[in-house]
């Protein structure tokens, strides 16, 4: 989790280096989140993003094995 010096923008970074699929929850709980970059997006040779492009803190999210998501 990244904030500028303003604390008006914010970056989160989320990372699964196992091989099997890793589920996080209360993330930022009150916080809604936009994805950026899904490594497990089959345009970046993944087996295709199982995320919505908004989610929020407070939702499970699932990670896929050995991905990322920013």
């Amino acid at each position: 989790f990244r904030s500028s010096e303003e604390g008006n923008g914010q970056l989160l970074c989320l990372f699964n280096l196992s091989e099997q699929p890793l589920t996080v929850e209360d993330i930022q709980p009150g916080k809604s989140w936009t994805k950026v970059l899904d490594s497990s997006d089959a345009k970046y040779g993944g087996n295709g993003s199982t995320h919505a492009a908004h989610f929020r803190g407070d939702e499970k999210f699932t990670l896929q094995p050995l991905s990322a998501v920013v």
